[in-house]
This record gives structure tokens, sequence and C-alpha cells, in this order.
């Protein structure tokens, strides 16, 4: 598959800077909170609220992550319910909305409250 420069140019892997404030259990895997699979698509991977799971799962912006709630041996974890798969943006307005979803997925794992403002996805 073909990379979307659209958006993975700007990055692939978004880790909390060390010494952020940082819920652990809010993150991906220690302090990431959200990939990019610039190599295939640019889909991403990211850790949402429950709440915001639930938003981007009704919007059609994505999916649950195929092991969602399951125990990784690798890893020695459970994969949260909110960790879903965001489907990669087709052009610059689908960008901003991507960009608002990998910053509700900032803001969960620093602590902050879902506040489910994804904007044109509940439109």
């Amino acid at each position: 598959m073909k990379t979307n420069p659209l958006f993975t140019k700007y990055f692939q892997a978004l880790f909390m800077k060390r010494g952020s404030p940082l819920v652990p259990e809010n993150s991906l895997i220690q302090n990431e909170f959200a990939h990019v699979h610039g190599e295939k698509d640019g889909s991403l991977h990211l850790r949402l609220s429950d709440a915001d799971a639930k938003t981007l799962l009704e919007s059609g912006w994505g999916e649950l992550h195929l092991l969602a709630g399951m125990f990784i041996s690798s890893l020695n974890m459970n994969l949260p319910l909110g960790v879903v798969m965001v489907y990669a943006p087709r052009n610059m307005e689908e960008v901003a909305i991507v960009l608002s979803v990998v910053k509700a997925s900032y803001d969960f794992a620093r602590g902050a409250e879902p506040l489910k403002r994804y904007g044109a996805l509940n439109t």
C-alpha cells in the first residue's frame, strides 16, 4: 500500500515528554499514546477514553483495535477497550479532524477529562 503523504510526513509515533503528567493506564504502552502506520496506509492506533472511543466508533471514523480488551502475553498487559484504529485522512479537512482525535488521546494520557469534541465527527 501507498503511504498517505497528507498525514504521515508529520510523525509516526507520539510519546509523552519525560516529566510530563501521565496516567499510565491511559496510554498505549508506557508513555506512547498514539502511532501512525506510515509505511502502510496512514491509519493510526491510539488510546481514547471509553466515551471518546464510543463517539469515534459511532461516527464511522475507526474501529476497535483487533486485540482491544485482550491480554497480550508478550507485553504482560491487557489492551484496554479504548484502544482504537483511526482511519487515515484523505484530505486536509480530514487531517484536521484526525488531529483533534490525536489531541483527545494526548489529553486523556495526561489525565484530562474526555470532551468528545471532534467537531465534524458528529455531523
